[in-house]
Parts: C-alpha cells; sequence; structure tokens
C-alpha cells in the first residue's frame, strides 16, 4: 500500500498561467513507462457527514491524473455502477496530481486537458441529489512500474446548515386563536457553483457564479435544487416550550462576507444567510441570521434560535424591530460519519 501525502479540500496545486477556455490542445506524448494503479475507496467512515442519512451513495467514480511538470493530463478513467475504484495505467517516474470525484454527470468531466482548466471549471449544485453528493479526493504521488493501490479518503464540496430547535419566546404570539407556526426556512443568497479546486470562490453571475435565492425565496428553483435551500414543510409552535426541527439544508460554499441586504440593488455578491418565517396572529415575520464566511465540506449549526418578539416584512431584511438569540456553530461535516454505499449490481 502506498502512503501519499493528500492534498487537502483546498487544493494547495500550483497552477502554470494558462488561457482561459476549455477547448485543450491535445495533451503531449506521455511516457512509455507505465504505472498500474488502483484508486480505492475507503470504507470506514471516510465520507464525511451525511444527507439526511443517505448523500454517502456513490454512484460514479472519475479519475484524473495530471503531469505535475507541465499540468497536462497523463490519463482519465470513469466507472459506473457498483465500482467502489479506479484502475489506471499512469506514466511510472513522473510526480503526478491525482483527482479522485464521485457523483458527477457523466461526460463533464472528459474535456480537460489541463489541469488548471479541471481546477477552475464550476461543479453545480444541481449536480447532487438528495442521496448523492458531488464529494472528491486528491493527492500527488510519484509511481514506479509495477502495481500499486492508494486509499481514496473523499469529501463534500457542498456545505450544510442546519437548524436544530426554535423557541418562541413572546407571549403575544400566542393570544389569537391562530396557530403560530414555523412556516419556512431558506438559505439566502446561496452559492450554486464551486470550483473542482475546492477553494470556494464568489464570481459574480456575469462571471460564471451561480447564485439562488438572490435576496427573496425563489418560487422557481430548478428542479432539485429547492430541497437543498428551502424547508417549506411548517410546524406548529404552541408554546414557549423549545420546539425540535432538525432541519438540514445545503449550498456551495460562499467565502464572502459582504454586509448587504435587498435594499442595496442591484443584486451583487454578498454574505449568505439563513431566514426564518414565522407566522404568529396570522402575519408573517421573517428572521435573517448572517452566515460566516464558509468552506466545503464544513457544517454551520443553530443549536437553537430564540425569536423574542416581531420580525421583518421579507427574508432578506435586517432585523431592527426586536431581538433575537442565536449561535452559528462551525463544525466540521464530520457527525454522523458513515461507510461509503455503492449500488448493488442485479444484473
Amino acid at each position: 500500500m502506498d502512503h501519499l501525502m493528500l492534498i487537502p479540500c483546498a487544493l494547495a496545486v500550483t497552477l502554470a498561467a494558462v488561457s482561459c477556455g476549455r477547448q485543450d490542445s491535445p495533451a503531449a506524448p506521455v511516457s512509455a513507462r507505465k504505472a498500474a494503479v488502483s484508486f480505492i475507496v475507503g470504507e470506514s467512515g471516510t465520507v464525511k457527514g451525511t444527507v439526511a442519512g443517505e448523500g454517502n451513495r456513490v454512484e460514479s467514480l472519475d479519475l484524473l491524473v495530471f503531469r505535475a511538470s507541465d499540468g497536462m493530463l497523463d490519463t482519465h478513467e470513469r466507472v459506473s455502477g457498483n465500482a467502489s475504484s479506479v484502475q489506471a495505467s499512469v506514466s511510472a517516474g513522473r510526480l503526478v496530481n491525482w483527482y479522485l470525484v464521485a457523483n458527477a454527470p457523466e461526460g463533464s468531466l472528459s474535456g480537460f486537458r489541463k489541469e488548471a482548466h479541471f481546477l477552475s471549471a464550476p461543479t453545480l449544485l444541481e449536480h447532487s441529489s438528495e442521496n448523492t453528493l458531488v464529494l472528491y479526493a486528491a493527492g500527488r504521488a510519484v509511481f514506479t512500474e509495477g502495481n500499486h493501490s492508494v486509499d481514496a479518503f473523499l469529501v463534500r464540496y457542498a456545505s450544510k446548515i442546519s437548524v436544530r430547535k426554535v423557541t418562541v419566546d413572546w407571549p403575544e404570539a400566542f393570544l389569537t386563536d391562530t396557530p403560530c407556526v414555523l412556516k419556512t426556512v431558506a438559505v439566502l443568497n446561496a452559492a450554486g457553483s464551486t470550483p473542482y479546486s475546492g477553494i470556494p470562490e464568489a464570481l459574480p453571475p456575469g462571471e460564471g457564479g451561480v447564485w439562488f435565492n438572490r435576496s427573496t425565496v425563489d418560487a422557481s428553483l430548478p428542479a432539485g435544487v429547492k430541497e437543498f435551500l428551502v424547508w417549506d414543510t411548517g410546524k406548529a409552535i404552541p408554546s414557549a416550550t423549545p420546539v425540535s426541527c432538525g432541519i438540514e439544508l445545503y449550498a456551495m460554499p460562499n467565502p464572502c462576507t459582504e454586509d448587504l441586504w435587498a435594499s442595496d440593488v442591484p443584486w451583487s455578491v454578498r454574505r449568505t444567510r439563513i431566514a426564518l418565517e414565522l407566522t404568529a396572529g396570522g402575519c408573517s415575520n421573517w428572521y435573517s441570521i448572517d452566515l460566516p464566511s464558509m468552506e466545503g465540506n464544513t457544517h454551520y449549526c443553530l443549536q437553537e434560535v430564540v425569536i423574542k418578539g416581531p420580525g421583518m416584512g421579507n427574508p432578506d431584511e435586517e432585523l431592527v424591530r426586536t431581538p433575537i438569540e442565536f449561535q452559528v456553530s462551525v463544525l466540521p461535516w464530520s457527525d454522523n460519519a458513515v461507510s461509503p454505499e455503492f449500488p448493488v449490481n442485479n444484473d
């Protein structure tokens, strides 16, 4: 077993200067000396965290290997179905950078010839589903001729945002016959893309950035994206006793911490927020909570939100009329760590 130094989530790869665009020139001839390498997805707590207990599913693996000397592609292999590893023929005696990406759409990684182009290309939130988030691992090695195996430890591109409990410490909310209800929880100013490098960027929409719920809760979110960004099941809050919610939402990481609001138009890149809608006495009240600079494979957890009075009329509006109490805990996405799951081939 080769013991390799893995490149961390924010991949520390020095990139050569390249021109823009994905239409790369053909790869230069590679070494005639080859090494046979198996890249194996680890199966003992190596996928950090889950999506509703199911996001550990691995349905495909793409392996890309680039030569460190010039950044050119050495090999690309893809497997799908019940495979938990990728076998590849890699140039021997050369320093190479390798990347293993799980659950990328078929064909989405087949056109890259240069490492820099791959690392700057975006993976999208809508590439994931409630069962399969896009995952990745990376490393650097020199392989000698012969057979080798490498353990790959997968992490998430996405960030997790959760609200565990809500308390309404606002007596007037319970004085009418209309029930008090937590109606909506949504991720605002949510990044919908992040580079395959795993280093978050906050690119404006006109420069390749993808953003959802821009200062509002968009009623026309793409299929599959709404489930990540909006919880609208509703939950009755009958008294001032804390109510367990267990709400888990997901977005791509957003490093921006610019304090702009819905009134700051036109829309520009700003920090991501979590917004809660409470209906009390038949009226809608919104409470917006700032999230810190976000990283991938990280959990932003609101253990308890305490609402002490009326909110605002819009989701992305600064709360000025009443206080709320909360604390955002920034945690490694390692609670409920599980082993990857692979589909069973019934053929």
